[in-house]
């Protein structure tokens, strides 16, 4: 069940001080395309993918499932909703972004 999923939070610092222990993280962000239009994330570190929350279920195949993602939305509750999503989906590794 969905409900009882934790999923851990990081900031960019901690993400970095994590990406030694994991080959690859990518970053999602899944904010509405207007609010990435106005504030883009940037960061050098890591790669990042900008597929809105309402998007990621019909493109869950373009994601690799090895890959370590770190979800971002301005709140953290469309994070933490669609890492559950992620999770049913055969995805484990997964963490919330928080700026």
């Amino acid at each position: 069940m969905t409900e009882n999923l934790n999923f851990q939070c990081f900031n960019l610092k901690e993400l970095r001080d994590s990406h030694s222990k994991c080959s690859e993280i990518k970053i999602i962000d899944l904010r509405h395309p207007e609010e990435t239009a106005i504030s883009q994330l940037k960061t050098t570190e890591f790669e990042v993918i900008n597929i809105p929350y309402f998007a990621l279920r019909k493109n869950l195949n373009i994601l690799d499932r090895n890959v370590h993602y770190a979800l971002y939305c301005k709140d953290g509750i469309m994070s933490k909703l669609q890492s559950a999503i992620l999770n049913e989906s055969g995805f484990q590794n997964i963490s919330i972004l928080v700026l």
